[in-house]
């Protein structure tokens, strides 16, 4: 039905809702992370950047500065 594996996708969820922090809050990096579900933030990072392109930090600074026009 999901046509992933499990691990695929949990690792999707969670990026999902790191992405939703990254933009709806000013929570740490760190704190996403781990509110995310990531073990570590080595791990996030490589997560996040492969999953979007780009790191997380990257990804707040571009929709912050979307939000100001």
């Amino acid at each position: 039905v999901m046509r992933a594996p499990l691990k695929q996708f949990l690792i999707r969820m969670r990026l999902m809702r790191a992405r939703a922090l990254l933009v709806e809050s000013s929570m740490a990096i760190g704190s996403i992370a781990e509110a995310s579900g990531f073990s570590s933030l080595s791990q996030f990072y490589a997560q996040f950047k492969a999953g979007y392109g780009m790191p997380p930090a990257e990804m707040r600074d571009q929709y912050l500065r979307m939000e100001l026009r």
